[in-house]
């Protein structure tokens, strides 16, 4: 078998297997959507975080269900982390999808067989053939001009070349997507809900186990770490981790993106604040327009700004771009120290003056301000944070 059959076999092979699984995802949303979990945006190997339909929550848009669609497209499991509810399931594909999974299987063995057999044979340099497998343009290209010689049906090559350049694209994006923000999957995160030692921290600063829930607060499944989750539109992006007492770091390789970014979603007016704590406390006071910076603060104010390209500190500014273009007020509740201010001048300077406001806090003794939204939230001994703006701090 020549390189350009072996080629379209394993074209054949592939458009038949994003068929299959195209089918077994039809069949999985619809049995799902007959018992309530409907989503937008089926995607397999991605866990999603959606309202849960037997709880409805205890907010409105808590997204305290996890739904996971497994790579193969063989089954969906979900569970919901609501106290009163814990919900758990798995849906099978039906077997009639499930019977063609092992005949591609079968014949993608069959090809990989005659390629072995044609390896050995000719001894050729297989990392060449790699490299004209993946220019899929120049193979198809070739195979279009040996058909059109040999006379061949050129209406199947037709089809075959149009769901094989939907194939490509489809995956072509998936890679791209992969390498520059490399996305995780939920289900490989190994999350857990959070033990009985974490929700007890939580308490302490006043954190509610409902404010908990609805912004997907976990931890790891050592039991070592709090995890906080950075999703976008229910996605994981990242995530970071606490230790306690306190110990702090972040998934390698991920995309940058303030924590909350789903809470400020078209909205004309949002808070900035320091950590992912802060963001909750802000939550418990009745303000959920809040997002979080990922890193916490610089030790002081840099000499310049830089280009987009080099602003990597702050890279997860021009990462929410869209997002923060529409807010006409910013608030920057930053921590009261010498680094949390700096960090409020950091933010001003690439958000614009003219739209920011900075928070002073209000003081915790007759010598001591408060220094952060938790913090306020503790002394106050209330779910109430007021902002106290002084006149020389308006506008930043």
């Amino acid at each position: 078998m020549d390189i350009n059959s072996c080629l379209a076999a394993a074209v054949e092979v592939a458009v038949l297997q994003d068929d299959v699984l195209t089918k077994q995802l039809q069949d999985l949303q619809s049995k799902l959507e007959a018992i309530g979990i409907v989503c937008n945006d089926w995607k397999f190997g991605v866990g999603l975080s959606m309202p849960c339909p037997k709880c409805k929550g205890r907010q409105p848009m808590d997204m305290n269900l996890f739904f996971f669609i497994h790579e193969t497209g063989k089954f969906a499991t979900w569970k919901c982390l609501g106290s009163d509810c814990g919900w758990v399931g798995k849906i099978e594909a039906t077997g009639e999808f499930m019977e063609d999974y092992p005949l591609q299987k079968q014949a993608t063995g069959k090809f990989m067989e005659q390629y072995a057999i044609r390896k050995q044979a000719t001894g050729e340099d297989m990392g060449h053939y790699s490299k004209i497998k993946q220019a899929t343009g120049e193979v198809m290209e070739h195979y279009a001009k040996r058909k059109q010689a040999t006379g061949e049906d050129m209406e199947h090559y037709s089809k075959i070349k149009q769901a094989t350049g939907e194939v490509m694209e489809h995956y072509a994006k998936q890679a791209s997507k992969s390498e520059d923000c490399k996305i995780i999957a939920e289900s490989q995160f190994n999350l857990e809900p959070l033990s009985g030692k974490f929700i007890e921290f939580f308490e302490e600063r006043r954190i509610s186990e409902e404010t908990l829930r609805r912004n997907g607060v976990l931890q790891n499944c050592s039991k070592t770490a709090i995890a906080f989750p950075y999703r976008r539109d229910g996605e994981i992006i990242s995530c970071k981790y606490r230790s306690v007492p306190k110990g702090f770091w972040q998934e390698k390789d991920k995309e940058r993106i303030l924590y909350g970014l789903d809470d400020i979603k078209n909205a004309s007016e949002i808070i900035i604040v320091e950590g992912e704590i802060d963001k909750l406390s802000m939550e418990e006071a009745g303000y959920r327009n809040c997002v979080s910076v990922p890193d916490g603060a610089p030790p002081s104010v840099s000499e310049n700004i830089p280009t987009e390209e080099k602003d990597t500190k702050f890279q997860f500014l021009w990462n929410c771009k869209a997002y923060l273009e529409k807010a006409s007020r910013i608030i920057l509740a930053t921590d009261a120290d010498a680094p949390g201010q700096a960090l409020a001048e950091e933010l001003a300077r690439r958000l614009g003056r003219e739209r920011c406001l900075r928070v002073k806090w209000p003081k915790k003794d007759a010598t001591e301000v408060c220094k952060d939204a938790n913090e306020v939230d503790l002394v106050s001994c209330s779910h109430y944070i007021d902002f106290y703006f002084d006149g020389k701090d308006i506008p930043v």
